[in-house]
């Protein structure tokens, strides 16, 4: 047991008893004893005390090294959690720019193909007219084609045309099938 602090009063009393002698005063005598009884009850009291604070003082030093425990515990948790949110955040993220990288594309490609479907519009009726140009270059010229005409009406056995025939005539009845046999039948004409 630590050695405990005596009161001031015990004190003054034990001078009191000591000054006065060895005086056979029994009053005084019953009062030093009194003192004495209550002062070890109180000491046996403050040692109690103190032992009980003791075992107070270790259960909560105890119930604080759990609670750091778990606290230190439920950190790591969130660490934990923080890293799994942070890298979803972070995978979201890659996924939102990929998405709008994706759609800047689509219209960048969808103004391309808009502009290139106008530009074949507009080039069309150009080419257009490019290969019919470039068709009557090669195709006869209108002063060939009535050179033709004209010897073709002119000849007398035209090749393109049927033969000419008066208006009233037994020949307008002969089919071209006929036409063309009757020469055969001894070259005389109807």
């Amino acid at each position: 047991m630590p050695p405990t602090k005596i009161p001031i009063k015990t004190l003054t009393l034990l001078a009191v008893i000591l000054a006065s002698g060895c005086s056979s005063d029994e009053r005084l005598v019953h009062h030093v004893e009194t003192a004495s009884e209550r002062q070890a009850e109180q000491n046996r009291q403050i040692a109690h005390q103190n032992h009980e604070l003791a075992e107070a003082t270790n259960n909560l030093i105890e119930a604080d090294a759990i609670a750091r425990k778990e606290t230190l515990s439920l950190q790591r948790g969130l660490q934990v959690e923080q890293f799994r949110i942070g890298q979803q955040r972070d995978e979201l993220e890659a996924e939102r720019r990929q998405v709008s990288e994706q759609r800047h594309r689509e219209s960048i490609l969808a103004a391309v193909l808009s502009d290139l479907g106008l530009t074949l519009a507009c080039l069309l009726p150009l080419v257009l007219c490019a290969y019919l140009l470039h068709g009557l270059r090669h195709e006869p010229s209108d002063r060939e084609l009535s050179d033709l005409l004209v010897a073709e009406l002119a000849s007398d056995t035209p090749m393109l045309l049927p033969p000419y025939s008066p208006p009233n005539s037994p020949t307008l009845a002969l089919t071209a099938d006929e036409h063309n046999a009757a020469p055969d039948q001894g070259g005389q004409e109807p």
